[in-house]
């Protein structure tokens, strides 16, 4: 039996949650990182609530931008794949952002 993380969380563990979480909060928190059942959800919970998991979206879509701009992507599959990466972070903010005025309405 593997023993389940307990305690604070770390800016990775934030990362790849918000970045996986589309296939299971729950699931990426108890396969990948070792977290017990049910803290993926609660995470994600708190990260959207407090806003932080719109502003790492928006993060994550201006690291894109920023590889755009300064050449960062020389093939025109690697542009077209970073813009999308873009459009999907944009479209997590919105989400997130929805998400957490609901919760305070």
């Amino acid at each position: 039996m593997t023993a389940v993380k307990k305690g604070l969380w770390t800016d990775d563990e934030d990362a790849f949650l918000l970045t996986w979480e589309g296939i299971g909060a729950d699931f990426v928190a108890s396969h990948d990182l070792g977290r017990a059942d049910g803290a993926g959800t609660a995470r994600m919970r708190k990260l959207i609530a407090s806003g932080a998991a719109e502003k790492f979206a928006q993060a994550q879509k201006l690291i894109c931008e920023y590889r755009l701009l300064a050449g960062l992507c020389r093939s025109a599959f690697a542009q077209e794949a970073t813009q999308d990466d873009a459009e999907q972070w944009e479209e997590k903010a919105g989400r997130w952002r929805l998400s957490r005025e609901e919760q305070t309405a």
